[in-house]
């Protein structure tokens, strides 16, 4: 029985009633059981993500011609790319609010926390200056991207009556974002130089248990990003990590390319799950130099 079927044959045994009674089939889909019952969940379909996306940023662009970069689709989000590499205006539309943020993702954990912290330390002025205070989610564990954001709450998806409601509200915080964010996002500094790197791990006598490496824009960042990720593993919660040796290059594709031969050279190990699988035996710099694959 196909997912679909599955919502239909619950359907007919258990029909929903009240207000979302009158809504077709395709809104709904069912995420767990509680005994023999299911528990509905209301989804909208992709028709009404394009209806409302067209309503918002057509009213939006009324008031402001600005918003005309804001396309609609079919999709939970409507964005607008900035200049700087993986920083984003969005809105983002979910069951109970519409949410508009500043988004830094897709362009390596190692820019993101880079632009993020240079925001971070401008946050007081920031949320100072704005007609309402954002929340900061940095990137953390299996969200892998940084954000500032306000929610708008809205009715839910059975009716579109509140659809006005949320123009000028949110019209408002993406406003502020653009005055007073999207300045101190065109003034960030940004990572230039990538390195490959070789950090050696000793476990808790001191005892070296091997060699890891890998490329980064920022090698600090990357260590401190390796130290919370090691401490968390029950396997290396006591190990200790040292950047020995670090190698620059001012073309990103050379460095991924040294990357891609290292990790298929005689002196790759085995991965640990959950923890890397950039491992080696020895001193991958150090291996790198003495058979020829480094030069100045």
């Amino acid at each position: 029985m196909q997912q679909g079927q599955v919502g239909q044959h619950w359907m007919n045994q258990w029909p929903i009633s009240g207000p979302f009674q009158r809504l077709p089939l395709r809104y709904w889909y069912f995420t767990k059981i509680e005994g023999s019952r299911p528990i509905p969940k209301l989804v909208p379909d992709r028709d009404y993500y394009y209806r409302f996306w067209t309503y918002l940023l057509s009213r939006l662009t009324e008031l402001d011609p600005w918003y005309d970069r804001f396309k609609p689709g079919n999709q939970k989000v409507s964005g607008w790319k900035t200049g700087k590499p993986g920083i984003g205006f969005w809105f983002r539309l979910r069951s109970r609010y519409l949410q508009a943020t500043v988004t830094i993702e897709d362009t390596g954990i190692d820019r993101i926390e880079y632009y993020w912290n240079q925001l971070k330390n401008k946050q007081n002025s920031i949320d100072s200056e704005l007609p309402m205070k954002p929340k900061w989610e940095p990137a953390r564990g299996r969200i892998t991207a940084s954000r500032i954001g306000v929610k708008v709450p809205h009715a839910g998806w059975d009716n579109e009556a509140w659809w006005d409601d949320v123009v000028e509200p949110i019209k408002q915080i993406m406003d502020g974002y653009r005055h007073v964010i999207l300045p101190s996002i065109d003034a960030l500094d940004d990572l230039t130089l990538t390195h490959f790197y070789a950090i050696r791990m000793k476990n808790e006598i001191g005892v070296e248990t091997g060699w890891m490496g890998g490329i980064t824009n920022h090698l600090q960042g990357r260590m401190k990003q390796h130290n919370r990720k090691f401490s968390a593993h029950p396997n290396s919660s006591k190990w200790t990590l040292e950047l020995i040796d670090s190698i620059p290059f001012e073309n990103r594709d050379e460095a991924v390319d040294f990357e891609r031969r290292m990790l298929s050279s005689e002196i790759r190990a085995p991965d640990i799950l959950h923890l890397s699988s950039e491992l080696f035996l020895q001193n991958p710099l150090e291996w790198a130099n003495q058979n020829n694959w480094i030069h100045d």
